[in-house]
């Protein structure tokens, strides 16, 4: 999957999964935050086999998703952590998850390598910005659900949103700016990663 996406829990619209304070630090806490403009609230799904994607956040291209210390119980945190470690203490099978479809409409569970039977969820079923993600043991609520949504509709969805706080929701023209600034904010930044990072730009 080439796509970016934001990936918004069924307990809590207009929230998405967000890295804390867009850090890119080992150990950095998953939470939900109300839906903004940064592209650290954007994950590719980049392959890992058999099915298993790695969770990587779009501003930081060396980091992904990873149950801490590959402990398989409710409650373990869900953190950012570097992908591949050159560490042999780190468990590769952390950093990778399935989607399953809960046949709730387009939302799906996240279930861990580790144990299919533990999958990401939104502590308590928490809608407030802050709230954390932790792996627990699936029980299909709908701390469990997640959808995603491209960059594009993100972006728009962002823009409605944007334009009715504001109360200027007739405003085409200003969702229009805010959709293209949003959507180039995304790739921009992505692509300064890259340089960062010494990757090549085709």
């Amino acid at each position: 999957m080439n796509k970016k996406y934001v990936i918004e829990p069924k307990c809590a619209e207009n929230k998405v999964l967000d890295v804390y304070g867009a850090k890119t630090d080992n150990g950095t806490d998953i939470h939900i935050y109300e839906l903004g403009e940064g592209i650290h609230q954007y994950f590719k799904l980049i392959d890992a086999g058999e099915s298993y994607y790695y969770f990587q956040p779009c501003h930081c291209n060396n980091k992904v998703l990873d149950v801490r210390y590959s402990e398989v119980n409710n409650w373990t945190k869900i953190q950012l952590y570097e992908k591949h470690p050159s560490e042999k203490t780190i468990d590769l099978r952390a950093q990778k998850f399935k989607l399953e479809s809960s046949h709730d409409q387009d939302y799906y569970y996240i279930l861990s390598y580790l144990n299919n039977n533990y999958c990401l969820d939104v502590k308590y079923g928490g809608n407030s910005n802050g709230t954390k993600i932790w792996l627990y043991q699936k029980n299909e609520s709908d701390a469990q659900k997640f959808r995603f949504i491209d960059s594009l509709k993100a972006s728009i969805k962002y823009a409605e949103k944007y334009s009715k706080e504001n109360n200027k929701i007739q405003d085409i023209n200003l969702i229009l700016q805010i959709v293209w600034i949003f959507v180039a904010n995304v790739y921009m930044q992505e692509a300064l990663e890259k340089i960062i990072y010494g990757i090549k730009i085709l």
